[in-house]
């Protein structure tokens, strides 16, 4: 699939988007995308002000070519879902019977973890909630009118991404979550599987992880807190993961 392209068709998404200050999102870089097992969505509230050029996330701008480096506004945020989306790729594969379980620990010992968070963010898919340039805190309020607003095309948008895993970033709890933002987008669309532990299945078609904003820090933030037995070293999310059958 490395020469599947759908930029045009979000470019002509965002002439419909009707946010005073539009902020571009999508895929950072598409040829690694499409060739991803699992093709993983970020799903954020809203880009934090000054932290993009020309707000402009995705595609890559061209002074970020090789990818979003564990830098900038916040110590943490880059880094923090680098780490996650190893986590992920790494337990999908063994879920799938591409590694064996040996593997995939080793993939994640922690001296290795560490040096994969210290590499570019690149084949993933971006998306925000909110087009439009926000403030390092957010109103909840105001995002959740977003959602329903803009909700046919927030829809279309990831519908186009095609994601495996749908990562909410941001407030994970009962009051306040992009979880509730993504319910919102996709009203009528049903949890078919849940666990207690932050991870569902939707439609029977996404993993949806409702977790942390990758700004926020705290020893709850770590990739390991995500990477545990009853979460994405689960035997039982493993084999709902492998009934899925992604292509």
């Amino acid at each position: 699939m490395m020469n599947k392209t759908i930029q045009r068709e979000l470019d002509s998404l965002f002439d419909e988007w009707k946010t005073r200050l539009i902020v571009k999102d999508g895929i950072l870089d598409e040829n690694k995308y499409w060739e991803s097992m699992p093709r993983i969505v970020f799903l954020l509230k809203e880009a934090y002000e000054d932290a993009f050029l020309d707000n402009i996330i995705a595609p890559l701008p061209e002074n970020r070519s090789k990818g979003y480096a564990p830098c900038g506004n916040s110590y943490s945020f880059w880094r923090h879902v680098r780490g996650w989306q190893h986590v992920l790729e790494t337990r999908v594969k063994q879920a799938r019977g591409i590694i064996d379980s040996n593997s995939a620990d080793k993939e994640l010992e922690p001296a290795h973890v560490a040096g994969i968070k210290e590499t570019p963010v690149t084949g993933v898919g971006y998306v925000n909630v909110k087009k439009a340039v926000g403030k390092n805190t957010s109103d909840w309020k105001d995002l959740y009118n977003h959602a329903r607003n803009d909700a046919d095309l927030l829809k279309k948008q990831i519908e186009l991404l095609d994601p495996h895993i749908i990562f909410c970033c941001g407030n994970h709890d009962d009051k306040n979550s992009v979880f509730k933002c993504l319910k919102i987008i996709f009203a009528g669309s049903k949890i078919t599987a849940s666990w207690d532990n932050g991870i569902h299945i939707m439609d029977n078609r996404f993993l949806v992880v409702d977790w942390w904003h990758p700004a926020a820090r705290g020893n709850y933030m770590d990739w390991e807190n995500l990477d545990t037995q009853d979460r994405m070293n689960n035997p039982n999310i493993h084999a709902a993961i492998k009934a899925l059958g992604w292509t």
